[in-house]
């Protein structure tokens, strides 16, 4: 199990572009972590749903170990988007999500208020 991450801030290049980044998962350093998984909807949530990775609701980009940014295209303007990431290792298992993020494309986002460290058990 790998410690959780924590989604520090986004920002909207434009009405169909989004920069999403975060905290690197303390796990990286021991060559654990493979990557991230970055999962975003314009359906609510709070809580990451176990069928993410297969749920048409959800787009997920992957990104190599050592980045922890990422610019979302194609978005809809207008739109609230929704938006967690998650670190991956061998056997595709899984951290804990980091907090959901909002924000709608060309518009300048607030800081969120629900920010929470996950921590392995």
């Amino acid at each position: 199990m790998f410690m959780g991450l924590l989604l520090v801030g986004c920002l909207a290049l434009s009405a169909s572009a989004a920069t999403i980044s975060w905290g690197a998962s303390p796990d990286e350093s021991t060559g654990k972590v493979l990557g991230y998984k970055v999962y975003y909807s314009t359906t609510s949530f709070s809580v990451l749903p176990s069928d993410a990775d297969t749920n048409t609701a959800f787009t997920t980009v992957t990104v190599p170990a050592g980045q922890t940014s990422v610019t979302l295209n194609n978005l809809t303007g207008g739109k609230t988007y929704y938006v967690t990431v998650a670190a991956y290792g061998a056997n595709n298992m899984q951290s804990p999500p980091s907090n959901v993020l909002s924000f709608i494309p060309g518009v300048k986002p607030t800081a969120p208020s629900n920010l929470r460290i996950v921590a392995a058990p």
